[in-house]
């Protein structure tokens, strides 16, 4: 298993320095057109906030209503059982942005996209194991010969088949909270 707390202050130190705007648009902002983009992209109302952060350091303040009328229309692109099911098949959890009947026909896509990722995973996890057996094998047959190449090669065939497992329980978690809707 990798460890990936010593990249954590790197990380970080990438994420704070990151504004949701640069000088330009907050100079040259159409609130409208901003809050459209972010409703196309699902983004909660409070994503605003991270906007009027970045754009104080220019003395700049967003139009809320202007964006709250651009995000509402850019959540009509966004909430649509095919974006549902992209989001459920990437196996990711959404910001519950989308208002009724909408939210109705996203969270439908998105259970849908859910099977298709977990048939995936189920797939990827059935070739893994199967991978697993083979090498298995390899090296029984081998037994005194198998050098460290084969061993790690088993070894990391083993975590890949278990991080497939871990997935398909995140998936599953997923369908569950959301099914329940």
């Amino acid at each position: 298993m990798l460890n990936h707390t010593k990249h954590m202050p790197w990380l970080i130190l990438l994420l704070s320095g990151c504004a949701t705007l640069s000088k330009q648009e907050c100079l040259q902002s159409n609130w409208e057109i901003i809050g459209q983009n972010d409703g196309a992209n699902g983004r909660p109302l409070n994503y605003l906030d991270q906007h009027r952060q970045a754009c104080s350091e220019y003395r700049i303040s967003p139009d809320a209503m202007a964006y709250e009328r651009g995000r509402n229309r850019g959540l009509l692109n966004y909430c649509t059982e095919s974006r549902g099911y992209s989001v459920g098949a990437s196996a990711i959890e959404f910001d519950e942005v989308c208002p009724e009947p909408q939210r109705q026909e996203f969270i439908k896509g998105y259970l849908r996209g859910l099977d298709q990722a977990m048939a995936d995973v189920e797939w990827e996890s059935f070739r893994k194991s199967q991978d697993l057996v083979f090498k298995t094998l390899e090296i029984s047959h081998l037994k005194g010969k198998a050098d460290d190449s084969l061993t790690n090669q088993l070894k990391q065939m083993r975590d890949e088949v278990e991080n497939l497992y871990e997935r398909g329980q995140t998936i599953r978690h997923l369908k569950q909270k959301y099914a329940s809707d």
